[in-house]
């Protein structure tokens, strides 16, 4: 018997209270709106947590299913194992019992030699308790909880990073062509179109093939109103988009409110759409699918036009899925049709759901959309310069270092002098870039991506890019796109890689002729009258129009 288990459970009450009064402290310590409020309610999650742990331990201890904790009383009374299995449990004596508690300190002994040499000498019981909770606290705080929960981009939950999120809609193929074919054929049967020359009608088709950049994206996601019911029917890439969209918002909620039931609210949110689907009083899914004009029940598809819905149903798959259909019994009909309004439900929930949980993140989104604005009207200087520094040893200190925790708790990350010192204080003699955490980058992260590599655009003003990953994400960025519409020029995948004024110029020329060579030109169009004159189409049409043929 290595460790007493009344011991063991002593030493879980007395861990009990001293969490109890360490989340005490820290609720104390809580000042809303700052980074160090987050990191106080993480911590706080992490002690309750340990505090349920403790709790469940305690109580198979008393429980005592495995009879250890009968046992070990037993041997305090002075009755040893080897008396309960010849069955002498019931004689004991003074001797049995001082024979047992010697035979314990010397087992403590052996398995302890070196514990004399943890102990503190000048620790007081009256410390004894504080001590604990600051080691409690300070082990928590020094496990780089938030560098491990949030990205840098994200800045300690202060702003969101969807920067895979962005990619992944730009490159849903099926809405990606519907906008683009719409848009063309909106130009092509536009009457002012007729009056552009054709330099002008070209351009204003070629816009179509711009998508949207990051900071647009960040604004309107949760609008789904905007997507056709096309590009959503049967569609897996959007469905996994929207997906993991809902996925990380509802995640970045949990990590940035710990203390908040958030199966609670996502339960809410539940069962506020069940109703609002029972009442239909959802705008964008009023109509179901299968009962919308342009679906096909025997191959259960959804299309976006009158012409390709006639050419499919003109197709084999179709004739093929129709008798297919027409022989199936009535339950398996009804069974499709359920299947159709089952999809359905599911994607408008999670559209729902991405709304809600939007709304609860609005304030940390328009955080991200000033940020990405700002950012992209600084100078190098001028951005290290406004960093968001967070120490978070400062903040351990201010929480740890006094028992009086009103007096200090209006010091905690609020003087920016202290702030100016920190950054002057840096080591940093390599000169490397400085994170959002106010400290230099790694040296390996350094060389990894090429920091210090610059890549300067013409077309963006001469900026500087440090690294290869800043400069490839600046071409779908708010700077290079306006730098191509000033210059008249559409931001296409064609113009990636340019960064030369003259270069993109002459790209987009080059890709005009081209364009221009294989539009169709109406001038060219030849007639021939009952004589069998050859004349233009112009000329045939204002000989016609005088009676002269």
């Amino acid at each position: 018997m290595s460790r007493f288990i009344l011991e063991r459970c002593r030493e879980l009450h007395e861990e009990m209270e001293c969490l109890e009064k360490s989340i005490a402290l820290l609720f104390s310590k809580l000042k809303q709106g700052s980074k160090g409020s987050l990191l106080i309610e993480i911590v706080i999650k992490f002690l309750a947590q340990k505090m349920q742990k403790n709790a469940s331990d305690i109580l198979s201890i008393y429980s005592d299913s495995s009879g250890k904790r009968r046992s070990e009383i037993s041997f305090l009374g002075g009755i040893s194992n080897n008396d309960k299995s010849n069955g002498n449990s019931t004689s004991t004596s003074k001797d049995d019992v001082w024979q047992n508690y010697y035979e314990r300190i010397r087992s403590i002994k052996a398995s302890d030699k070196d514990l004399n040499s943890l102990i503190e000498p000048k620790l007081t019981k009256k410390n004894i308790c504080q001590k604990i909770i600051e080691n409690m606290i300070n082990d928590v705080f020094t496990s780089d909880i938030l560098n491990l929960m949030f990205t840098p981009e994200e800045d300690y939950g202060n702003r969101l990073d969807m920067h895979h999120l962005y990619i992944q809609f730009i490159n849903i193929k099926k809405i990606h062509y519907y906008k683009i074919n719409n848009t063309k054929s909106y130009n092509l049967n536009n009457d002012d179109t007729e009056i552009l020359p054709l330099s002008s009608t070209k351009k204003a088709i070629n816009k179509t093939f711009e998508s949207i950049d990051y900071v647009t994206y960040l604004g309107s996601f949760e609008k789904f109103s905007s997507v056709s019911r096309f590009c959503k029917y049967r569609n897996n890439e959007y469905e996994y988009y929207i997906s993991k969209l809902l996925e990380y918002l509802e995640q970045f909620f949990i990590k940035t409110h710990p203390l908040i039931d958030s199966i609670k609210v996502r339960s809410r949110f539940e069962s506020e759409f069940e109703s609002k689907w029972l009442d239909n009083s959802i705008p964008e899914w009023c109509t179901p699918s299968h009962k919308m004009k342009l679906y096909s029940i025997f191959t259960d598809s959804l299309f976006s036009s009158e012409g390709i819905y006639s050419s499919h149903i003109q197709g084999k798959k179709y004739k093929r899925e129709k008798m297919k259909y027409l022989s199936s019994s009535i339950e398996e009909q009804n069974m499709r049709i359920q299947n159709s309004i089952a999809y359905d439900k599911s994607m408008a929930k999670t559209e729902f759901l991405i709304g809600k949980y939007c709304i609860l993140l609005n304030v940390e989104r328009n955080n991200t959309i000033d940020y990405l604005h700002n950012t992209q009207s600084r100078t190098v200087r001028e951005f290290t310069e406004k960093l968001d520094h967070f120490n978070v040893i400062e903040f351990i200190n201010n929480i740890l270092s006094t028992e009086n925790i009103q007096d200090e708790e209006d010091k905690v990350l609020d003087s920016d002098e202290d702030i100016d010192e920190l950054e002057e204080n840096i080591h940093n003699p390599l000169g490397l870039p400085v994170g959002l955490d106010g400290k230099p980058v790694p040296y390996w992260l350094f060389k990894l991506h090429g920091l210090g590599i610059e890549f300067k655009c013409e077309i963006c003003g001469n900026y500087s890019y440090w690294g290869r990953r800043a400069f490839e994400r600046h071409f779908q960025e708010f700077r290079h796109s306006n730098g191509l519409r000033t210059l008249g020029i559409p931001n296409t995948s064609h113009f990636k890689e340019i960064t030369k004024i003259k270069d993109a110029q002459k790209l987009y020329e080059k890709l005009s002729r081209n364009a221009e060579a294989n539009t169709f030109n109406e001038q060219e169009i030849e007639m021939e009258d009952t004589k069998g004159n050859i004349l233009s189409l112009k000329s045939y049409q204002d000989l016609r129009h005088q009676g002269l043929i």
